[in-house]
């Protein structure tokens, strides 16, 4: 009897295709149900990006007031009417894709660029020079896993 080496080759790399984005996704719940136990147990979400970097207490206090004046101050930038529609977003738990609705002006997007790179800047003064490293390493990554997405 014969062995035939390349249905067994074959059966391999189909295993290996189908298993790498399913590992892949398994991860990204794994990170949202560790956002989410964060929030249930009062503790501010980052999203797992921040669980990862090993934050103490004082910067996971000084991060999330960071966070917290950053969306205030998004909220200002804001029209009543692109407020309430964003609100009416979050209670309906339909996120996706909620900025583009907003319809904002040019005037608007640089203020809110603005907002967010000094955001980032407050938030990099917070942490270690190791958790910065983290934390663009996985800013790159995050690319990577766009671009297998798209795919």
């Amino acid at each position: 009897m014969k062995f035939k080496a390349l249905p067994l080759i074959a059966s391999v790399i189909a295993v290996t295709l189908t298993t790498v984005p399913l590992s892949a996704s398994a991860q990204m719940r794994f990170n949202r149900a560790s956002f989410m136990s964060a929030q249930a147990q009062g503790k501010p979400g980052y999203g797992a990006k921040f669980e990862r970097l090993g934050l103490t207490d004082a910067q996971r206090t000084q991060i999330q007031a960071i966070m917290q004046e950053g969306r205030a101050a998004m909220a200002n930038v804001l029209t009543p009417a692109q407020r309430q529609q964003l609100e009416a977003a979050k209670q309906s738990g339909n996120k996706r894709g909620v900025w583009r609705e907003l319809n904002l002006t040019e005037a608007q997007r640089t203020q809110m660029r603005q907002i967010k790179e000094s955001q980032q800047q407050r938030i990099n003064a917070v942490l270690t020079e190791e958790q910065r490293q983290q934390l663009a390493q996985m800013k790159g990554n995050r690319g990577n896993r766009r671009q297998f997405r798209n795919r």
